[in-house]
């Protein structure tokens, strides 16, 4: 029985090469993570339906469609959208302007696409593992409390009813 995936990527980026490179990274260094490959960002906005853990997201995203819409005009959208999903704008343009325009949008990290890229993508991955198992595990801790404090609480039910007998 194949273990179900436990968090989602959603990649907007319209280049088959990148697509296909960061699909066999995560598929190689993340077997926990599925990917979701979209290559404008329109349609991620209509294909996303369940909260990603993570978006990616190119700058330029009209090399196959050339009326797409570009990275930083659909962050916007996808942090209205996806309000708590982290947003990485990946992208091959090495410039500060636009990288400091993108975390002025709301995007988590600028990574540009260099020897470098899959090395910092995976920290962030990484990351992300470690905020959901604590997340999972204050979760699971709540749900003790919650039974415990109930079982307490029925406890001293039975005990009153048998005293008052």
């Amino acid at each position: 029985m194949s273990k179900k995936k436990a968090y989602k990527i959603v990649l907007v980026d319209d280049d088959p090469f990148i697509q296909e490179m960061v699909k066999d990274y995560v598929t190689d260094h993340f077997p926990n993570f599925f990917l979701k490959i979209y290559p404008t960002g329109e349609e991620a906005l209509i294909g996303s339906r369940r909260t990603p853990d993570l978006i990616i997201l190119d700058f330029e995203l009209n090399g196959q469609t050339p009326a797409a819409a570009n990275g930083l005009l659909v962050l916007p959208e996808l942090k209205t959208r996806f309000p708590s999903s982290p947003i990485v704008m990946f992208t091959a343009q090495d410039n500060l302007q636009i990288a400091t325009a993108t975390v002025r949008e709301g995007a988590l990290d600028y990574i540009v696409k260099n020897e470098t890229a899959m090395s910092r993508l995976g920290l962030l991955l990484r990351k992300i593992e470690s905020d959901k198992s604590i997340h999972e595990s204050r979760d699971k801790s709540k749900t003790l409390s919650i039974v415990l404090v109930g079982l307490i609480m029925l406890l001293i039910v039975i005990i009153v009813v048998l005293l008052m007998n």
